[in-house]
C-alpha cells in the first residue's frame, strides 16, 4: 500500500511534522505501507529517512481545467499512484482534478478562518468541495465549515 502525504510545507514545519507523526504512528502500529511525502519545502532534511518528492509551487493557470494534466503536481501524483492520498490543507491546488484520482482521499484541516475555504479569484471563485474526499478530518476541535 502506498500512502502519499501532500502539503506544501513552505510556511514553516508544522505540517511536515504532522506528516511525520502520521508516518511514525503507522510504523508503531505495524501497518505495512510505503509513506511518501509530496511537498515544496526547503526543510526536506526533517523528513529523512522517509521517501519524499519535492515539487515546485505551481501557478493557478497551470492547475486549471485543461492545463492540470501537464502540471508537476498532477503528473507526480499519477506516477506515485497512491492507494491513499492525505491532503493537509492544500485543497485548492488539487481542486480541479481531485475527483479524477482513483485513490482514497483524506482531507486534513486544522483551525483556520472560514475564508480559507473560499478563494476569490478574479473570474472564478474557488470553494472547497468535500464531495471528492472519502474523509474530512479536523485535527483540532473547531466549527469547520
Amino acid at each position: 500500500m502506498t500512502i502519499v502525504y501532500y502539503t506544501t510545507g513552505i510556511s514553516g514545519t508544522g505540517r511536515l511534522v504532522r506528516g511525520l507523526a502520521i508516518a511514525r504512528a503507522l510504523e508503531r502500529n505495524g501497518i505495512d505501507a510505503r509513506f511518501v511525502f509530496l511537498h515544496s519545502s526547503d526543510q526536506e532534511r526533517l523528513l529523512a529517512p522517509y521517501s519524499q518528492v519535492k515539487i515546485p509551487i505551481e501557478h493557478e493557470s497551470t492547475l486549471a481545467p485543461g492545463a492540470y494534466e501537464e502540471s508537476t503536481l498532477y503528473r507526480t501524483l499519477v506516477r506515485l499512484a497512491p492507494d491513499i492520498l492525505l491532503v493537509d490543507l492544500m485543497w485548492f491546488t488539487l481542486h480541479h482534478f481531485i475527483a479524477s484520482l482513483p485513490c482514497k482521499k483524506v482531507f486534513l484541516t486544522r483551525q483556520t478562518s472560514p475564508e480559507f475555504f473560499s478563494i476569490p479569484f478574479k473570474n472564478h471563485p474557488l470553494r472547497f468541495d468535500s464531495a471528492p474526499y472519502d474523509l474530512v478530518l479536523a485535527t483540532e476541535p473547531y466549527p469547520c465549515p
